[in-house]
């Protein structure tokens, strides 16, 4: 299969040399096959039923030196969704060879001491996790894979990273000082001890340089009596030749709603009672249906969704975040090329360039990272800060909101609530300033304090309350507060929780926030979200509030 990748180079970055119960759920060795081969030759095509229809799981990969030398010395990083598989991707594009080796763990979800960090768009890339935040001492590991919205794409520099004592996080940087580019992302495992000593940088080995760990397998899973060695070549493909097909052709396949897939319940909240998922996944149903009936037969796209129960509630035993994600992933004509099972066929293509989400009980993607100012820069209570989405029109009676999450593709979402009312709290102009003094205050930055202070003591009643509007969080004082005509400004307001009726039942919907994003320049794309936007019954979706 041919994909349009980048010519990309990298590094696997690893911190920690020894492995821990903690690191890997399950491993196995892979080899790389005539068989297995594929992406135009430059990536291996893992078959592991765990990992397959998994786009969640947390993987590492470590090359397995033969005779001390690494077969395959290129940088390498995770890729899902070619076949709905994992593969293991050589990142500069040459034809990864057959017989090299490499040690696979993996973990089939995210979890505390394993995530994917996605590299910001705004902001220095600093990791933002519990975990992580002032924690000089961590163990960790890192490993490139896909981005969550772009696919294919990886940084292209090699990279260090580093424990920054002024943000108190762990921060990604580019050996050669260029930006880290945006939207790269990493498989991040934290181990639950620390290696003391030293927060100097980090150099970042080739994949030969790398440890390669032993088997292990976490304390609270059964041992198992198959070898943790399995064989992933997949089943010799007939060699016949194909009938031609063309990318045009693909482009205009009708397409259809593929078989359902299998509901993610994983990080559901754990306060909410399993027995009670049934009604919950039954509403979520409900919205899968709207989103068929609004393009029942996408031309150029396969279409697929699932249920999920996902997040914590935003208040204890409060309303149950739940919801429903649908992919649509276009068509593709696969090269006539000997030993490849599809070969000549039109099949549905990787990527996950065209997205709709629709969650209830939580304000989702609005709530990311993106339009976080993080845990440094919080209210008095403690609330996390947000940038406001802004509105660029209506959309049926309800605001048009353009979040700007990804660069390159286009994005747009609309809330709904009873009566219209907005989930946003405001945050002041003086309620920041102080959200400002209390970060460098852990700081010791007694100067900082100090212009701060004489700030607020300056501004009148009536400055001090106006939403503070802002480009850059740290911008001197001077030039923090903007209007919001300037470019790259944003309103900043906490998650108002006033607006969840705690007397209700948990599983009552009470806000619904609907999200999609696309490319404009893919056409099948493009024209499916103008067809969603134009047939979508968000009536009928509002009428399930309160319900």
């Amino acid at each position: 299969m041919k994909l349009s990748y980048r010519k990309l180079s990298g590094v696997v970055l690893l911190i920690a040399l020894s492995a821990s119960a903690a690191y890997a759920q399950q491993q196995f060795t892979h080899t790389v096959t005539r068989l297995n081969k594929n992406c135009n030759a430059t990536c291996t095509v893992l078959d592991v039923p765990e990992l397959n229809n998994n786009p969640a799981a947390i993987i590492l990969v470590t090359p397995i030196l033969a005779n001390g030398m690494n077969l395959n010395p290129h940088p390498i990083g995770a890729y899902f969704m070619y076949l709905k598989k994992w593969s293991i991707l050589n990142l500069d594009q040459t034809t990864i060879v057959e017989g090299a080796k490499f040690n696979v763990q993996y973990f089939l979800n995210p979890g505390a001491d394993r995530f994917v960090y996605t590299v910001p768009e705004r902001g220095s890339p600093c990791i933002d996790h519990a975990g992580l935040n002032d924690n000089p001492n961590a163990q960790i590991r890192f490993f490139p894979t896909g981005s969550p919205t772009r696919g294919a794409l990886y940084n292209k520099d090699d990279i260090k990273v580093e424990y920054d004592a002024t943000v108190l996080k762990w921060c990604i940087a580019n050996i050669n000082k260029k930006p880290v580019a945006s939207e790269a992302a990493y498989n991040i495992v934290i181990s639950s001890g620390g290696a003391a000593g030293s927060n100097a940088p980090t150099p970042s080995p080739t994949p030969s340089q790398t440890a390669t760990l032993s088997p292990t397998k976490t304390p609270t899973q059964p041992i198992q009596t198959k070898s943790t060695t399995r064989s992933t070549a997949t089943p010799t493909a007939p060699n016949l030749p194909q009938k031609p097909c063309t990318n045009a052709d693909a482009s205009q396949k009708v397409g259809s709603w593929d078989k359902q897939e299998t509901d993610s319940l994983a990080t559901a909240d754990p306060s909410f009672p399993k027995e009670q998922y049934k009604p919950v996944l039954a509403k979520a149903q409900k919205v899968i249906e709207l989103l068929k009936q609004a393009n029942p037969q996408p031309i150029g796209i396969q279409a697929y969704a699932y249920r999920n129960i996902s997040g914590s509630s935003y208040t204890a035993n409060g309303a149950l975040p739940f919801g429903v994600e649908a992919s649509y992933e276009n068509y593709i004509c696969m090269p006539d090329t000997p030993g490849d099972s599809e070969r000549g066929q039109i099949v549905p293509n990787d990527g996950r360039g065209t997205m709709v989400y629709v969650n209830f009980n939580s304000l989702g993607w609005l709530t990311n990272d993106y339009l976080s100012l993080g845990k440094n820069l919080t209210t008095a209570g403690g609330k996390i800060i947000f940038y406001v989405p802004k509105q660029t029109g209506e959309l049926r009676g309800l605001a048009l909101l353009r979040p700007d999450l990804r660069t390159g593709v286009r994005d747009e979402a609309v809330i709904i609530t009873a009566g219209d009312r907005s989930p946003y709290k405001p945050i002041t102009r003086e309620q920041f300033l102080q959200a400002l003094e209390r970060f460098y205050r852990k700081l010791g930055r007694e100067a900082e304090i100090a212009k701060i202070e004489s700030a607020i003591a300056g501004m009148s009643a009536h400055e001090r309350q106006i939403q503070a509007v802002i480009v850059d969080p740290y911008a001197s004082l001077g030039e923090l507060f903007v209007s919001e005509s300037e470019r790259g400004s944003r309103r900043l307001a906490t998650i108002d929780i006033s607006l969840f009726n705690p007397a209700l039942p948990r599983q009552t919907i009470q806000t619904i926030v609907v999200y999609w994003h696309w490319n404009e320049k893919n056409a099948p794309g493009a024209e499916l979200i103008r067809q969603f936007k134009q047939n979508f019954d968000f009536e009928a979706l509002k009428q399930m509030l309160g319900k």
